[in-house]
């Protein structure tokens, strides 16, 4: 065990060192930012010198096309969509709990406003290569009103590569091989004082090995107190700091909170932090690299491999610059008697404004030549360079909202599209993994942390499906009691210890455990107009009813796979009733079994029955049965499409089938 001044002492050491093996990855942020920004000519050439210096810049026009900025911005824009993280039971009998912990990750969430921090994260995802989640209990987090007060509360957001420290000896893409991480962030030395009770900090100077880009504000006239580096430490291992009343009980997860790059200082620590001593314990952060790299935490950015054609499409573009004013304003040759110094200095200034007129000493020693403008190889290079770039990143015009002249076709449409986008499902499954990883480690902390009532809300989600719903989460509603004696398993609520049994020795409360599952899809210009058009083609063959198709109507995509089958079997359910019914009644002397009309559920019996939708409804309601019986790891491989997809190749799958099991 080490005093607290020892600890601290121990973990700057450890950052220090993780600080420096950084460096690399800390310069191509750098670099990486200003190519998003725009500052090009200040990029740094295979040489390691900035392209061009100040005094360069100033005769030059240093065009800067950045094609760059609008392909990774589509990028994020394109995955913005928002998410839908579903809880699936590890154990019979635990439905209703998922559903619970479904609606609570929701809500925590939108508590988080994830939607932005969501933004945030593909950015840094797309531009610097790492996408970092950091999920934890705020213990300062409280608000609410009446009833419904709440002190401390799961955060969920995100943590900017350059504000994170994986252990230097880490050479593979998961942070959990390493011992330790760290997050440091500038704070100002107020907030520091109030939330740990420490005084007279010594300020920081923020270090141009932790920024991106340096600070250009100039904190030492401010008012304030100036900052200070605050860094939280997470190591597994032992615990290095027992306070009275703390017991080593072996191997866990701990975090120490300090402070000062110039002079350390303990703020704070926690030993077990969300895992029982001896259990298997992650770090509360999740990376993903958009590109690996080989024996490093960090990944390669879009940007990163943008970076060299984007330079050579800034200098053919200001080669055209370049030649097209040369073609427009020419250049002037003269002897020195032709004008004096005074008529030079004027003609310099206001050449080129039209109408002027100039007094010179001899017009016939005076000559202006006009250049030739760029040749059509320069302007057809830029093309090409553009679509070089899009290559790289996967992203093509189809993708981008710009259809083929030639290809009206919604369905051609919706095909090219899909394999415009090829290229971007590694990255969909990274966000989804990171995902389902982040929903894992948000039931953990609701199962340790959510003692209390908590009341959520969901927007959108009413009985009308535009409301609000409302919701109430008590731990005690989803534990249940594990007998060491019988082996059997009861809900909490139903369980009643018998006299002399003890926990721990005899029976154990616990949370169930929960699969969680992400849906996430990348929806392009062309999804909504070719899905209405799938859902118009659809209903009025009779394959789907009039509740889906309003759905696609508003929506504009298909409802969840989930929902669909399940109303599928419900109406064959209802159809193979129907059918016993008429049997019985033909029986009694009733309507013949084959002149029994079929009546949808909810339909008037009076109304006209469509033939012809009846039938394509059994021919869809067979090939469903077909698959589940004859090849039902297919029936596993649509459970894991998104709603579109699944939809898509359903009816591929029908059109082969000839429209029904054959």
């Amino acid at each position: 065990m080490r005093t607290k001044e020892e600890a601290v002492e121990r973990c700057y050491r450890w950052f220090d060192l993780d600080r420096n093996a950084k460096d690399e990855y800390t310069r191509e942020m750098q670099e990486m930012y200003k190519l998003y920004k725009s500052d090009h000519w200040d990029l740094l050439g295979p040489n390691g010198i900035p392209l061009r210096n100040d005094e360069q810049k100033q005769g030059r026009p240093n065009v800067v096309e950045n094609v760059s900025f609008a392909l990774i911005e589509s990028l994020v824009a394109e995955f913005s969509q928002d998410v839908e993280l579903t809880d699936m039971p590890v154990e019979e009998g635990d439905e209703d709990a998922a559903n619970i912990m479904s609606e609570l990750k929701q809500f925590i969430g939108y508590k988080n406003r994830i939607t932005a921090e969501r933004e945030r994260w593909l950015r840094n995802f797309f531009l610097y290569g790492t996408g970092i989640w950091h999920q934890y209990w705020d213990e300062y987090w409280q608000g609410g009103r009446g009833p419904n007060r709440w002190k401390g509360d799961i955060r969920w957001e995100v943590t900017h590569p350059q504000s994170f420290f994986v252990d230097g000896r880490c050479k593979t893409d998961d942070i959990n091989d390493g011992r330790r991480v760290h997050k440091a962030i500038y704070r100002t030395t107020e907030d520091v004082e109030e939330r740990y009770g420490v005084k007279d900090l010594q300020f920081d100077t923020q270090r141009a090995d932790m920024m991106v880009e340096e600070d250009d504000l100039d904190i030492s006239n401010l008012d304030d107190e100036g900052q200070v580096l605050v860094v939280e430490t997470w190591y597994r291992g032992r615990p290095m700091i027992l306070d009275d009343g703390e017991e080593d009980e072996g191997p866990g997860l701990h975090v120490i909170w300090w402070c000062g790059d110039s002079q350390q200082v303990y703020l704070k620590h926690a030993n077990y932090v969300y895992y029982d001593p001896g259990e298997d314990a992650k770090f509360p952060f999740v990376v993903r690299q958009c590109y690996p790299r080989e024996n490093s935490p960090w990944g390669f950015g879009e940007a990163y491999f943008l970076k060299s054609p984007q330079i050579v499409l800034n200098k053919t573009s200001e080669m055209i610059l370049e030649a097209n004013m040369h073609g427009a304003f020419g250049q002037t040759f003269y002897k020195e008697d032709a004008v004096s110094e005074k008529q030079r200095d004027y003609i310099e200034n206001y050449g080129t404004i039209p109408g002027m007129w100039f007094p010179v000493q001899n017009p016939q020693n005076i000559q202006r030549v006009y250049g030739q403008g760029a040749p059509a190889s320069l302007t057809a290079e830029t093309g090409r360079i553009e679509k070089t770039m899009q290559t790289i990143v996967g992203r093509f015009d189809i993708s981008q909202g710009k259809a083929p002249g030639s290809i009206t076709a919604f369905r051609a449409l919706d095909l090219l599209a899909q394999r415009a986008q090829v290229r971007l499902r590694s990255k969909e499954m990274s966000m989804m993994t990171a995902y389902e990883e982040v929903g894992i480690q948000i039931n953990n902390l609701i199962s340790r942390f959510y003692e209390e009532k908590r009341a959520y809300r969901l927007l959108g989600q009413g009985e009308d499906g535009k409301g609000i719903k409302y919701g109430m989460f008590a731990a005690q509603d989803i534990q249940k009691v594990y007998d060491y004696n019988t082996g059997s398993v009861m809900p909490l609520k139903k369980f009643i210890p018998e006299e002399g049994m003890v926990e721990g020795e005899d029976y154990e409360i616990y949370s169930p455990e929960f699969d969680v599952r992400c849906g996430i899809t990348t929806t392009m210009p062309t999804d909504r107009a070719f899905y209405m058009e799938m859902a118009k083609e659809l209903y009025s063959s009779g394959a789907i009813d009039g509740e889906i198709f309003y759905y696609v109507m508003e929506h504009g995509k298909f409802p969840p796979w989930t929902h669909m089958i399940q109303q599928e079997r419900e109406k064959k359910e209802m159809m193979q009733q129907q059918a016993m019914m008429a049997q019985q009644q033909a029986m009694g002397g009733g309507v013949p079994p084959a002149t029994q009309p079929y009546i949808p559920p909810g339909a008037d019996p009076k109304a006209d029955i469509d033939a012809q939708a009846q039938a394509a409804y059994e021919n869809t309601a067979a090939v469903l049965e077909r698959i589940a019986q004859e090849n039902p790891e297919i029936m596993d491989e649509l459970e894991q499409m998104t709603p579109e997809a699944r939809a898509t190749t359903l009816q591929r799958i029908q059109e082969q089938l000839g429209g029904g099991a054959q």
